[in-house]
């Protein structure tokens, strides 16, 4: 991520989801997390 030196109004899930498709396996997995964060699935199992 270059330019600004924080992250205020990115889409972390889209970041995630473009560095897994390059391979990216860190991505891969934190992009996992946001999505069962978000469909609540984290929380229930």
């Amino acid at each position: 991520m270059k330019g600004r030196a924080d992250s205020v109004g990115m889409n972390y899930l889209a970041i995630c989801d473009a560095a897994a498709e390059d391979g990216d396996r860190e991505g891969e997995l934190v992009a996992i997390g946001i999505k069962k964060i978000l469909s609540g699935s984290y929380w229930s199992s």
